[in-house]
């Protein structure tokens, strides 16, 4: 039976949840901490989340180690695959499927343009501590982003009667499901953006914090997005991509 944690307030649902780990190396798969409101919350990347009440701030285990062999061949696809999951779950709760796209590798958008959600994995040992944010009640969400913000309330009248409760018991069915990388990719040529074609800007850390384009040829054998500049085929893994305007 997953252990189930539910806080009023805390600094880190992943802080907390990784504490529980490492209390007790045997802690179920789904475990989870939910919290109703965070006060240090981190997206990718050091970007601060701003946490009020009214959202969902959970952090679930994913002990890949124990599930068939296929999870830990694609690890690397985790973070889409949970992307995925997590919008189906959406789905599953009114919300229109060509409302939701997950943008790579991790954000979760309404109508292609506006964030409302976030993931972060972070492997432990052969687990992943999974964080979700989203915006249910309130918004912004996040600090650094170019992209405008917005909350389930705001995006229809189906989002403004989900409620944390709710689509955290949705979320945790759909990331009971088995993995299924074929699956994925079908899904993820439905409701991914950028898509192949796209021309996106990234900033290339490794180049003094330079800004590159390019254009979006597809996704890796990785997970990873690969985008044509020039005469090269560029791979990313992590960057902030945005699309060129």
């Amino acid at each position: 039976m997953p252990t189930q944690k539910i806080v009023p307030q805390t600094e880190s649902t992943q802080t907390d949840l990784k504490q529980l780990l490492k209390a007790d190396s045997f802690l179920p798969h789904l475990s989870y901490v939910h919290a109703l409101e965070q006060t240090a919350g981190r997206g990718r990347q050091g970007n601060t989340w701003i946490s009020k009440p009214g959202n969902l701030y959970l952090s679930v285990l994913y002990r890949y180690g124990d599930l068939d062999a296929g999870v830990s061949k694609n690890l690397t696809w985790m973070p889409l695959w949970v992307g995925s999951q997590v919008r189906q779950a959406l789905a599953s709760l009114g919300l229109q499927a060509g409302q939701v796209q997950l943008k790579w590798p991790n954000d979760l958008l309404f109508n292609q343009n506006e964030k409302f959600g976030g993931i972060l994995c972070e492997k432990i040992q052969q687990n992943l501590v999974i964080g979700i944010g989203m915006n249910l009640a309130h918004a912004p969400g996040q600090l650094g982003t170019e992209r405008p913000v917005t909350c389930l309330s705001k995006m229809s009248p189906e989002g403004a009667r989900i409620t944390v409760e709710k689509l955290r018991d949705a979320i945790l069915v759909h990331l009971d499901k088995k993995f299924d990388l074929e699956a994925l990719k079908k899904d993820l040529a439905r409701h991914m953006i950028p898509k192949a074609g796209t021309e996106v800007q990234w900033i290339d850390l490794l180049q003094n914090g330079a800004r590159k384009s390019g254009m979006v040829a597809g996704l890796g054998g990785f997970g990873e997005l690969q985008v044509t500049c020039g005469d090269q085929i560029i791979q990313l893994f992590s960057e902030e991509v945005t699309l060129k305007k």
